[in-house]
């Protein structure tokens, strides 16, 4: 008999350290178990939790419009990124959103500025989304210019009309693929050496019009048939010419990559 009780306590003792082990484990390695954009099980409020606090209790007006601004799937993919920042940094999200930190108040305020200071980055960041677009694109067009030659003529056209680069030199009307690609890129370089701001301006407008135009074609009517078009005595539409492309964004040279505004 006495060997049993001390089975049970055996398996009572390894149950509670095995618990402690696993909540140790969770708030120490957290981010592991959390996907970016993606909140756990049973924190699917937490979103709600979060928008409610930075309204209430983080003190900056700015930043609670800021969020509650945001698109739902916006708000849980930052969330999710927050909870990850906390989980990092030894503390959880979830006990500052329930005001588990009110018997510390000064720990309660450091992390509270901790949080404020973390979307006011991410703010930051997310209002300059079109000019980090802008730049990547432009990194991506004077270091790999061999394979953006359609889009480099594009942009260059487009800089020209805007006042930005002079029309073509009439020694390079004429010149070979290499020797034209070398002056165009340094037509465009020095367009935006000499005014980024509206080079940048250029850019993405001249990347909102092939988006534009790519739309256009991905919608466009279908044929009419032959039956059809005889009774309408409509012509086949000629081919659509070949757009060039946007330069594709590297997703781990920097922000995540999306479509150029």
């Amino acid at each position: 008999m006495q060997w049993l009780v001390v089975l049970i306590v055996v398996v009572v003792i390894l149950g509670l350290l095995g618990a402690y082990l696993l909540a140790r484990r969770t708030l120490q390695t957290g981010p592991r178990t959390v996907n970016r954009g993606r909140l756990p099980r049973g924190n699917r409020d937490l979103t709600t939790q979060v928008r409610q606090w930075v309204a209430n209790k983080s003190g900056d007006g700015e930043i609670s419009a800021w969020v509650a601004s945001l698109s739902e799937a916006e708000q849980k993919a930052l969330v999710s990124d927050l909870l990850l920042f906390s989980l990092h940094s030894k503390f959880n999200l979830v006990w500052l959103v329930e005001d588990e930190f009110a018997r510390d108040q000064r720990l309660q305020a450091d992390l509270t500025a901790a949080v404020v200071q973390y979307l006011r980055a991410r703010r930051i960041v997310a209002q300059a989304d079109a000019s980090i677009r802008a730049f990547e694109t432009f990194r991506r067009v004077v270091t790999r210019p061999g394979s953006n030659e359609a889009y480099i003529q594009r942009l260059y056209t487009d800089l020209v009309q805007n006042g930005l680069a002079p029309a073509t030199a009439p020694d390079m009307v004429m010149a070979s693929g290499s020797k034209r690609r070398v002056y165009l890129l340094e037509m465009i370089n020095n367009a935006a050496d000499s005014n980024w701001p509206r080079f940048s301006e250029v850019l993405m407008a001249t990347n909102a019009a092939i988006e534009t135009e790519r739309q256009n074609r991905r919608f466009r009517l279908p044929r009419l048939t032959r039956r059809n078009q005889q009774q309408q005595q409509q012509p086949e539409a000629a081919p659509a010419e070949t757009m060039p492309e946007p330069p594709a964004t590297d997703q781990g040279d920097g922000a995540p990559a999306a479509s150029p505004a």
